[in-house]
Order: C-alpha cells, then sequence, then structure tokens
C-alpha cells in the first residue's frame, strides 16, 4: 500500500513538470524574432523604460506619432516612441505645450507681438492690432526660443512670443488670459 502511494506521489509530480515546462515551451514559441533577440508578445499600453515613457499600439508596434488621442487626452511621441513633454512643434497645429508631469496636451501656442512693457506683465497684440492682451511675466515659466529659462527683463517692447494658455479669455479690454503656463521669445 505504501509503494503504490510513493508512486502516485511521483507520477503527479511528474504531471505537474510536464504541464510547466510545456506551458514555458508555449510561451517561447509565440516570441518573435527581432535579429538575434527573441521577445514575447508585449501587451499594448503605458511602460517605462529608463528615464523615458511609451505606449504600445494593439498591434504591439511603438507609438511614434507627433499628435494621438489615447483615451480621452492627446500626446505627443518621437520617433523613437518617447513621450514628449514641454513645447512640443506639431505638424499642421503649430507649438503646442504638453504636460511636464504626465505628458498630456494642455494647450496650443498663439503668437503676439509685445506693444508695451510693464513691471510684472506685457500688453501684446495678435495679428488684428485690435487684439489686445495683457500676459503675466509673473508665475509663468519664461523662456527663450531654445526653451532655456529667462528673466522678465529679456522680454522687450517689440520683441514676438509664444503664449500657452488654458482656460478661457477674460473679457475685459485688454483682454486677459485665464491660466498662463509658459511664456516663449522668438
Amino acid at each position: 500500500m505504501r509503494g503504490k502511494r510513493i508512486v502516485r506521489i511521483f507520477l503527479l509530480c511528474l504531471c505537474l513538470c510536464c504541464t510547466t515546462l510545456s506551458a514555458a515551451a508555449a510561451e517561447v514559441s509565440t516570441g518573435t524574432v527581432t535579429g538575434s533577440q527573441t521577445e514575447t508578445t508585449k501587451k499594448s499600453g503605458w511602460f517605462n523604460k529608463g528615464k523615458y515613457r511609451y505606449y504600445r499600439m494593439k498591434n504591439g508596434k511603438l507609438c511614434k506619432k507627433s499628435f494621438v488621442k489615447i483615451g480621452k487626452y492627446y500626446y505627443s511621441f518621437d520617433s523613437k516612441g518617447r513621450m514628449k513633454k514641454g513645447i512640443v512643434t506639431v505638424p499642421k497645429k503649430g507649438k503646442a505645450y504638453f504636460s511636464k508631469k504626465n505628458g498630456r496636451f494642455l494647450c496650443l501656442a498663439t503668437e503676439l507681438k509685445v506693444m508695451k512693457k510693464y513691471k510684472n506683465e506685457v500688453l501684446v497684440a495678435g495679428k488684428n492690432a485690435a487684439d489686445r492682451y495683457y500676459v503675466p511675466l509673473k508665475n509663468v515659466a519664461l523662456l527663450d526660443s531654445k526653451g532655456k529659462k529667462i528673466l522678465p527683463k529679456a522680454i522687450k517692447k517689440g520683441c514676438r512670443i509664444l503664449v500657452f494658455a488654458t482656460g478661457d479669455i477674460l473679457e475685459t479690454y485688454p483682454a486677459q488670459f485665464s491660466e498662463v503656463i509658459a511664456v516663449q521669445k522668438l
């Protein structure tokens, strides 16, 4: 009786080992060969690799579009599939601002000309001279044309700026943006 019990336990262990090995073999066989590497099939969705964030589409390829809707938000990716943040040039849309925190699209830029400078704000005009706005220079990111931080004194009368603003435009004259994220000197 004891011998039969040992044989049963041995057969049960053997079955478990065979099941585990066949599952591992099936996982390897679903891999795709790229050069000298074997990759297992990857799920679609977000993932991090190093300091970059990527999005894999349902077809298994990395998203490499400059402006794409994923879920209910828009994002931007470079040619290597890395998510972009901050100020990004989007083809056919111009410059856009993507959150530095999560990469979500926040707003497009408006190009304006500085008409008059005050201590903490500037009066700017759009393409139509009647379109005038006050733009704050305090508590916003001030950047040069290469995206490096600058001081308010670098923005002078006559220079052109890009204003990245979200929300509404307040109905005052001159108008005001409800929330300015960044101002880039051109």
